[in-house]
């Protein structure tokens, strides 16, 4: 084993003394509009006061509030949720009773219309047209599975 020499020594000692020293400077814990921040450097603005950082973490009085805000968050994002849910369910049952419900009728009709005809057109096309005729009816009888047989 190489023993290290009394300058490297020295030196290592020197750099973590002033690692060390500037783990232990002043912090500032600032209020500001009734918010606690923590800062390195004084605050400009709102009350101020000079605190000792530790390796503890919060005090049991700042974990006890983070605490009831959690609480309350956690009440306010579930009474949300249940507004949202409550709102959908509202929207659903006035999309399928709602006053339109006539004009979905007719929009049925015409789309009904519109592929009984696309239909007799294919069947009654000549060989040349009837690719063009078969997509068209094809389109008017997807249109019309599409809107009206889910409702």
């Amino acid at each position: 084993m190489t023993k290290w020499p009394v300058v490297f020594k020295l030196a290592i000692a020197v750099v973590t003394a002033c690692v060390a020293s500037s783990a232990w400077s002043a912090a500032y814990r600032c209020e500001v509009d009734g918010k606690t921040i923590y800062s390195d450097r004084p605050c400009n603005i709102g009350r101020q006061s000079e605190v000792a950082i530790d390796s503890q973490g919060p005090s049991v009085e700042d974990r006890a509030a983070a605490a009831a805000r959690l609480r309350s968050d956690k009440a306010t994002a579930e009474a949300m949720q249940r507004d949202r849910e409550k709102r959908e369910h509202a929207d659903r049952i006035a999309i399928r009773a709602g006053p339109d419900r006539s004009k979905q009728v007719a929009a049925c009709a015409k789309l009904a219309v519109r592929a009984k005809r696309a239909r007799e057109d294919y069947d009654t096309a000549g060989p040349r047209e009837q690719s063009k005729k078969r997509v068209r009816m094809l389109r008017a009888d997807e249109d019309y599975a599409s809107f009206c047989k889910k409702r």
